[in-house]
């Protein structure tokens, strides 16, 4: 991500350290890889992820809305996200083969 006056950098440390994302750093150039993503591999699967999306959300929405609350207890999180992925899986093999 490149530094700009609108990326606080602790927003850009709390968004690492809340959703792990750890390789989030700030560059001075564009990540080339990052870059070829956006102007060459999304386009090109963005219409196909949109629809499977379309399917998908409403089926597994009761479980986004769950993990959505704050303070939920790691082991009440993780149950949650087992039954999530065991419906994902269903949906995967039912309705949206090749996965979502």
């Amino acid at each position: 991500m490149l530094p700009v006056p609108e990326v606080d950098p602790d927003d850009v440390a709390a968004v690492r350290e809340t959703l792990g994302f750890h390789d989030l750093i700030l560059n001075e150039e564009p990540n080339v890889h990052l870059r070829k993503q956006f102007t060459t591999m999304i386009p090109t699967r963005a219409s196909e992820a949109a629809a499977r999306w379309e399917i998908a959300a409403p089926a597994l929405a009761r479980w986004f809305t769950e993990l959505r609350k704050p303070n939920i207890p790691a082991g009440t999180r993780a149950r949650i996200m087992e039954v999530l992925r065991a419906a994902a899986t269903d949906l995967e093999t039912g309705v949206l083969p090749g996965g979502w």
